[in-house]
Protein backbone atom coordinates (compact mmCIF):
# COMPACT_ATOMS: atom_id res chain seq x y z
CA UNK A 1 0.00 0.00 0.00
CA UNK A 2 1.34 3.09 -1.04
CA UNK A 3 2.63 5.57 1.94
CA UNK A 4 1.45 8.44 0.30
CA UNK A 5 -2.03 6.95 0.33
CA UNK A 6 -1.91 6.27 3.80
CA UNK A 7 -0.74 9.82 4.80
CA UNK A 8 -3.78 11.44 2.68
CA UNK A 9 -6.36 9.02 4.36
CA UNK A 10 -5.11 9.71 7.62
CA UNK A 11 -5.18 13.39 7.04
CA UNK A 12 -8.55 13.56 4.85
CA UNK A 13 -10.63 11.22 7.00
CA UNK A 14 -10.77 13.47 9.98
CA UNK A 15 -11.79 16.23 8.26
CA UNK A 16 -14.24 14.30 6.25
CA UNK A 17 -15.75 12.98 9.43
CA UNK A 18 -15.76 16.66 11.05
CA UNK A 19 -17.57 18.33 8.20
CA UNK A 20 -19.85 15.06 7.68
CA UNK A 21 -20.81 15.08 11.27
CA UNK A 22 -19.97 11.23 11.49
CA UNK A 23 -18.64 10.60 14.88
CA UNK A 24 -16.37 7.53 13.69
CA UNK A 25 -15.57 4.54 11.16
CA UNK A 26 -13.49 1.80 10.64
CA UNK A 27 -11.67 1.62 7.30
CA UNK A 28 -9.59 -1.28 5.95
CA UNK A 29 -7.51 -1.46 2.59
CA UNK A 30 -7.98 -4.91 0.73
CA UNK A 31 -4.95 -5.78 -1.75
CA UNK A 32 -4.31 -9.20 -3.24
CA UNK A 33 -7.15 -10.90 -0.37
CA UNK A 34 -5.37 -9.32 2.68
CA UNK A 35 -5.71 -6.82 4.48
CA UNK A 36 -2.93 -4.13 3.80
CA UNK A 37 -4.37 -1.87 6.31
CA UNK A 38 -6.83 -0.91 8.43
CA UNK A 39 -7.34 1.84 11.17
CA UNK A 40 -10.50 3.16 13.20
CA UNK A 41 -11.10 7.13 13.76
CA UNK A 42 -13.03 9.33 15.90
CA UNK A 43 -15.74 7.81 18.29
CA UNK A 44 -17.99 5.02 18.78
CA UNK A 45 -21.19 7.35 19.44
CA UNK A 46 -20.98 11.20 19.94
CA UNK A 47 -23.04 10.91 23.40
CA UNK A 48 -21.27 8.09 25.15
CA UNK A 49 -17.49 8.36 23.16
CA UNK A 50 -15.34 5.36 23.46
CA UNK A 51 -12.77 5.61 20.83
CA UNK A 52 -12.80 3.77 17.32
CA UNK A 53 -10.00 1.17 16.18
CA UNK A 54 -9.97 -1.27 13.73
CA UNK A 55 -11.73 -4.10 15.52
CA UNK A 56 -14.76 -1.96 16.65
CA UNK A 57 -17.97 -3.79 14.97
CA UNK A 58 -20.57 -1.48 13.57
CA UNK A 59 -24.11 -2.24 12.96
CA UNK A 60 -25.17 -2.11 9.68
CA UNK A 61 -28.42 -0.49 8.82
CA UNK A 62 -30.17 0.03 5.35
CA UNK A 63 -27.97 1.69 2.94
CA UNK A 64 -30.72 2.11 0.22
CA UNK A 65 -32.68 4.33 -0.87
CA UNK A 66 -36.52 3.67 -0.41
Amino acid sequence: MPATLIAWLELEIPRLLASSRVPGLAIALVADAHIAWSRGFGVKSSTSGGTVDENTVFEAGSVTLT
